[in-house]
């Protein structure tokens, strides 16, 4: 009897420790892309008369809360201002802020400026629609408040 005892205590013990994975697969972070960084280039030409500015935080924790507890803004980031589809704007990221100069193109079907950010870690560009809107010779943001969008999950993986 008890070494039937013994063997099925054994058995249930084998098969136990070789259903058990000490490295399960993780599940697919639904933020992560195969995106390459983006060749966004801000106007060359344009009305120096219309023209403003604005200083960006970008936070994913905020936007993504449960999801983004590995992500940290890199040098290798980018942020741009665009206006419909046109780039106005590309962010100079200094000291965990991006500031940006923004033109207005010569023929904007709306005022309302989007940001767009590449997220070197997770390979993918994230989109806040109208943060603000284009008002020339003005400023949106300061060190001490930045602009804080939020920012809507990347519709395609690549």
């Amino acid at each position: 009897m008890k070494t039937k005892l013994f063997a099925l205590i054994s058995c249930t013990l084998l098969l136990l420790a070789a259903g058990c994975n000490p490295n399960p697969p993780q599940p697919e972070n639904p933020l992560k892309g195969e995106l390459s960084a983006p060749n966004w280039q801000a106007p060359t030409d344009y009305d120096f008369g219309s023209s403003m500015t604005a200083v960006v935080k970008v936070d994913l924790t905020l936007s993504f809360p449960g999801q983004t507890e590995d992500w940290t803004l890199t040098p290798d980031d980018e942020l741009a201002a665009f206006m419909d589809d046109k780039c106005c704007g590309v962010g100079d990221l200094q000291e965990g802020l991006f500031w940006l100069y923004i033109t207005e193109p010569d023929t904007p079907a709306s005022s309302a400026v989007s940001l767009r950010y590449y997220s070197k870690h997770y390979s993918n560009i994230f989109e806040a629609k109208d943060v603000f809107v284009f008002v020339n010779d003005s400023h949106e943001g300061s060190v001490a408040a930045p602009v804080t969008p939020f920012f809507a999950a990347p519709e395609t993986k690549n």
